[in-house]
């Protein structure tokens, strides 16, 4: 089983899956609706797994350079999920804020991000869903 997410996952990350756009950039907004708009229950989420390394390999995805990439597992996920930047985003943390997307190629089994890796690297990510955060990652990793 395990096999059968990692290896999507994996092609997903080096942009090998045509269909996947867990790690789409996030420039544009379109089809996002912050959750803001709901009760504060849809932030008392379960998040089971939350990772944060640089991709330094080669391939379509590191065109200009190492990539900063975030991914998050929340149990029993519903709705396709957004992380976008934040303008609370410093030198030394990466914000994200946790939306809704009406865009169905995202999925049920995680939400992404990925930016160009800055130099020197963030020493930390938080993410927030309602101005609330619900996940503080220390441990980024480079795989090269």
């Amino acid at each position: 089983m395990l096999r059968a997410i990692a290896l999507p996952l994996l092609l997903c990350s080096f942009g090998m899956l045509a269909q996947c756009n867990l790690f789409r950039p996030n420039d544009d907004a379109d089809g996002m609706m912050s959750l803001d708009q709901h009760s504060d229950e849809d932030c008392s989420m379960d998040v089971t797994d939350a990772k944060a390394w640089i991709n330094r390999m080669p391939g379509p995805i590191s065109e200009n350079g190492p990539t900063l990439q975030i991914m998050l597992r929340i149990k029993g996920q519903t709705v396709p999920l957004r992380l976008s930047r934040s303008d609370a985003t410093t030198d030394q943390t990466l914000v994200l804020d946790l939306a809704t997307s009406s865009d169905e190629r995202l999925g049920l089994t995680a939400a992404g991000y990925r930016e160009t890796a800055p130099n020197p690297l963030y020493e930390s990510v938080r993410v927030l869903c309602n101005g609330k955060e619900i996940v503080h990652i220390t441990d980024i990793k480079t795989v090269s």
